[in-house]
């Protein structure tokens, strides 16, 4: 039976195992990307994983997804964000092959994602398919008839890309930004929240929480003319009279003064310190301004 070295190069975190070819992991592990040491600083930890995995197990070939525009013929870098600086034009499939002598095979880790799916997941049996991810970045895929459609340049469906409100799309909607002004709304330190973190919070319920035991934010403030109800429970109540804009109320248990969550005819929002709305909240959802 044949197994491959698979990594998966990513903005934030470095995946990799040995994977045999009933798609069972022999083994698995991760470490931290550190993107900001540049290409040749990924290309030679990749090499690492490589080395240190023919010690110990038999291997057929590599298999690479990354994060970037791949060349999938020739197996390189050609174009790559600013996340990782000096990326494009890394030749991982050249390197492996020549130190190691084993077929390497790279492609774009949206791709890889969209194919998966379209071989043993949720598209499997489908004609066509469409697979987006939400990470560091944001990227797509376009499966037709089992097959990436990689387009005429090799960047089809690089939705993250696309120039939006005066940026682009992964720098507005990426996970780490999403995740960043969840933690602005709870009041709590970044480095606290993740998109692992917040998927398994809504899960069970809780994302309408200020804090990771469940206990809801709370406002006895007014609400223009109206009395705002408390939401100490996680859940909202429904405010009486709730017309008025005034955004001034009182902060509830836990929160800094100034602060607290309040709700006005377009519903819950947190109010900052500087008295500004932070974001609005719809049933465990997060509007964010």
């Amino acid at each position: 039976m044949k197994q491959y070295v698979c990594i998966d190069i990513g903005g934030t975190e470095i995946k990799y195992g040995v994977l045999d070819e009933n798609e069972r992991f022999l083994t698995k592990d991760k470490m931290p990307t550190e993107a900001f040491k540049g290409g040749p600083s990924l290309l030679e930890k990749a090499v690492g994983i490589v080395r240190e995995y023919l010690k110990l197990w038999r291997v057929d070939g590599i298999c690479v997804s990354t994060a970037g525009m791949v060349d999938v013929e020739k197996g390189e870098i050609f174009y790559s964000a600013p996340l990782i600086p000096d990326y494009a034009g890394t030749k991982i499939k050249a390197r492996m092959e020549s130190e190691f002598g084993l077929p390497c095979e790279v492609e774009n880790d949206v791709n890889c994602a969209g194919l998966s799916e379209a071989v043993s997941g949720a598209a499997a049996g489908s004609r066509s398919a469409l697979c987006l991810t939400v990470g560091t970045g944001i990227g797509g895929c376009i499966i037709i008839d089992g097959n990436v459609y990689h387009g005429f340049s090799n960047s089809a469906c690089e939705v993250g890309y696309m120039h939006m409100e005066g940026s682009d799309f992964q720098t507005l909607g990426a996970a780490s930004i999403l995740a960043s002004k969840v933690a602005l709304a709870k009041g709590e330190p970044v480095h606290m929240w993740n998109g692992l973190r917040i998927f398994e919070l809504a899960k069970a319920g809780a994302l309408g929480s200020s804090n990771s035991s469940g206990t809801g934010p709370s406002s006895t403030g007014n609400a223009g003319n109206g009395t705002v109800g408390n939401s100490s429970t996680g859940t909202n109540n429904t405010a009486t009279n709730n017309t008025g804009t005034n955004s001034t109320g009182n902060s509830g248990p836990g929160t800094a003064a100034g602060q607290g969550w309040v709700q006005d005819a377009t519903g819950w929002y947190y109010v900052k310190d500087n008295g500004s709305k932070a974001v609005n909240e719809t049933g465990r959802g997060f509007l964010l301004d």
